[in-house]
């Protein structure tokens, strides 16, 4: 009896132990972005650009590459990081157009008299009924 138990807790334990292994998981991208956020797929592809025209400098630089090969793939790469830093200076200035100003006003008071937190809207002391001064 106390075998089945001892074997019990064994699989229970390598169950806990492999359950985060073998369950199913987003992909990285997705945990990143989130669904439908291109704002952050967007700064991964720019990211993705700049460590590829490196690279490609890099190979010129130790010989890998010919100056023609060089020149036609950094080309490609500079259109390509171009297109996506344009992409990501539409949407920021869509988000700037959509953000709703912060207003600069308190949204709070305090009280002169009993020092209570109340808010502006409010014309007395919820406290104290003082007559509270809003600016």
């Amino acid at each position: 009896m106390s075998t089945f138990f001892e074997i019990l807790i064994l699989i229970l334990t390598l169950g806990v132990i492999g359950y985060p292994i073998f369950r199913k998981s987003k992909k990285p991208l997705e945990v990143l972005a989130g669904e439908g956020d291109t704002y952050h797929e967007l700064l991964y592809k720019k990211d993705a650009a700049y460590t590829a025209i490196k690279d490609l400098e890099f190979d010129y630089q130790s010989g890998k590459l010919s100056e023609e090969d060089y020149s036609q793939m950094k080309e490609q790469f500079d259109r390509e990081a171009i297109s996506i830093l344009e992409k990501i200076d539409q949407l920021e200035k869509k988000e700037k157009k959509l953000a709703v100003p912060v207003s600069s006003k308190p949204k709070t008071v305090f009280c002169a008299q009993c020092g209570k937190r109340n808010q502006v809207k409010n014309n007395f002391c919820f406290s104290c009924g003082t007559k509270l001064i809003t600016q």
